[in-house]
């Protein structure tokens, strides 16, 4: 691990924050509860996706910081995608394709070296607190009969993942990374688009209006991603259910609710 240099947090997130560390890296600083074992991965991981030549920030090491550890990255400036998209609405459909090629490109490489996505989200439903009993044997029941491949898979690929650099889109957060179906990957990237679109309600315009560009975006996205790849529709339908049940054991409170609809919708009209 290397000496600190920890300056202003610059971000912050729900496993970790983001710190200046010199003029030209970052440190993100994982909250106290994670291990050094589980952040030297992430350092792995991300020199790995470097070392594929995808685009992604480089990894520098690894760092202690008041009992808590951390990653120093490459300083990327520039906006996320989302809030790119936020800023100019009307360029939607080309970047939610640019979305997809990046993700289609993840998915053209093998990556043997990296744990199972299958047996992850297997761990995770399995030992969710927060879940109800029938949907995690729903869930897991389906989720045997499902292929556990050996493509290269982000695990957490959305909008507020890609920075929006001078050198073009850069895709940060690799510490979900794992080897398995690009389905359940595209799977979990249309859920988190879709769960950002808010449920009609009355005649509210600005609600509307938000649901029908998340509702569009979600759109382009699934039709670039599947015109670059052999994977048909069907094969992404069939891990919506363990997807979803693998998000909701993630335990965010603001998506609680529209999540358990989702999943007894699915159970109700597949299962």
């Amino acid at each position: 691990m290397v000496g600190s240099a920890k300056g202003d947090l610059i971000g912050y997130g729900r496993t970790a924050d983001i710190f200046a560390w010199g003029d030209d890296q970052v440190l993100k600083l994982f909250h106290e509860n994670f291990s050094v074992a589980f952040v030297e991965e992430e350092a792995r991981i991300g020199l790995l996706v470097r070392d594929m030549g995808l685009p992604v920030p480089d990894v520098a090491g690894t760092v202690e910081e008041g009992g808590s550890f951390g990653v120093i990255y490459e300083r990327v400036e520039g906006p996320t995608m989302l809030n790119h998209i936020g800023k100019i609405p009307w360029n939607v459909h080309q970047w939610m394709g640019v979305f997809a090629d990046l993700q289609a490109s993840i998915h053209e490489h093998r990556a043997s070296e990296l744990p199972s996505q299958r047996e992850k989200i297997c761990r995770s439903i399995e030992n969710a607190l927060s879940v109800p009993a029938m949907m995690k044997r729903s869930a897991l029941k389906v989720l045997e009969i499902l292929p556990d491949e050996n493509a290269l898979c982000h695990g957490d690929f959305h909008l507020d993942n890609i920075i929006m650099s001078k050198r073009g889109p850069i895709i940060i957060d690799w510490s979900n990374a794992s080897k398995g179906s690009p389905a359940a990957d595209v799977a979990r990237s249309s859920l988190i688009i879709r769960l950002g679109s808010p449920l009609l309600c009355g005649i509210n315009l600005t609600r509307t209006y938000t649901h029908f560009r998340y509702t569009y975006a979600h759109f382009r996205y699934m039709k670039r991603y599947l015109s670059n790849v052999s994977i048909d529709r069907k094969a992404i339908d069939d891990w919506a259910l363990p997807v979803a049940v693998d998000r909701l054991a993630e335990n965010i409170p603001e998506e609680r609710d529209q999540l358990l609809g989702l999943i007894e919708l699915i159970i109700r009209e597949k299962y």
